[in-house]
This record gives structure tokens, sequence and C-alpha cells, in this order.
């Protein structure tokens, strides 16, 4: 006995076969498939510090400068931007040149971009960096002779030492393996 399917019966039979195919994939995914939340909690390192200026005896004129990892519970990094201007009461003066200390003292770099960097991490609560502080190189008897005032601001920047991507992210600065920083100073 032959069998004869019409083109109606062939065309309903690939269409059945076509939906039991897709209706035991989808169940075969829909049973394979799962899903689940994570809540990630994690505590943020609470950086802070606090720039100390000792001034000669009697009179306005810097003699250092240190920056303390003042309630940090993590060591940091610290970099300083030192803001130099004669001042004359409420007039300003720029400087002939930018500000540079000289000689730059131990522990010290001067990045290309202008900022002085400690070079080591700074531990925990209470350390301190070595002084920063050395005779700048701008000279100008002139002005110092007619009452101005050479003025130098000091502000710092503190960022967690660990892990080392924070400081590349933050500052573009690498940390070598023994933890030291490595700053392009051209």
């Amino acid at each position: 006995m032959k069998l004869k399917m019409t083109k109606k019966k062939l065309l309903a039979a690939i269409v059945s076969t076509a939906l039991l195919c897709g209706v035991g994939v989808g169940g075969t995914v829909a049973w394979l498939h799962d899903s689940a939340q994570v809540t990630n909690k994690f505590d943020l390192a609470d950086v802070s510090g606090e720039i100390s200026e000792d001034f000669e005896d009697g009179e306005e004129v810097k003699e250092s400068i240190t920056i303390k990892n003042n309630h940090s519970d993590v060591p940091v990094y610290i970099r300083v931007a030192l803001s130099a201007c004669w001042m004359d009461g409420s007039d300003i003066a720029p400087l002939a040149a930018d500000l540079s200390l000289a000689p730059l003292p131990e522990g010290w770099a001067k990045g290309a971009d202008g900022f002085y960097y400690y070079l080591s991490p700074v531990e925990v609560q209470g350390e301190i960096t070595w002084d920063l502080w050395a005779q700048p190189t701008e000279a100008n008897e002139e002005k110092a002779e007619t009452g101005w005032e050479f003025r130098v601001d000091v502000s710092a920047q503190l960022i967690q030492a660990e892990p080392d991507d924070a400081v590349w992210e933050a500052w573009g600065i690498t940390v070598n393996d023994d933890g030291t920083l490595s700053i392009p100073t051209t």
C-alpha cells in the first residue's frame, strides 16, 4: 500500500515537526536556565592627611613641611603641590619661573606634572613624610627689599597605597615592585 501525501499534509507534517523541535529546545533551555542575585559588600579606605609647616622663631619663614597620614587605616601615597607668588598687601606678582626646590629633599621627586611625590608609602595613622622643604630657587632681592613677601601655599593629595592600580588610575603613576613610586620627570 502506497502512502500518498498531499501538499497540505506534507506542509502540516513539516510545521508540526518544527513546532515540536521548538518546544523541545525552548523547554530544554528554560530548564537549564538559572539566575541568582549576589550583593557585594566592601569597605572604603578612610584616607586623610594633615600638612604641618614649621616656621623660624618669630618669623613667617618656612623651615619645614611634612604631611601626616592622619586618620587613614591604610598606607597612603602622597603628592604635594606648591603654589608660590610675591605679595605686597593686596598686590600679587607671579614668579619669574616655576618654583623649584633646590636641592630636592631625600625621599621626594618632582614629577613632570609639577607635583612633588613622596616616593614611599606612608604607613597607617600617625606616620609622617620626610621634610619636603628646601630653599626655593626663586630669588628676587629687589622685591624682598621693597617689602614684597614671598608666599608659598601647600596642598597635599593622599591616595591609598593598595591596590597599585588605584595610584595608576588616579595619578597615572606606576608602583615599582619594591613599593616605591616611579615618577616621570620629563
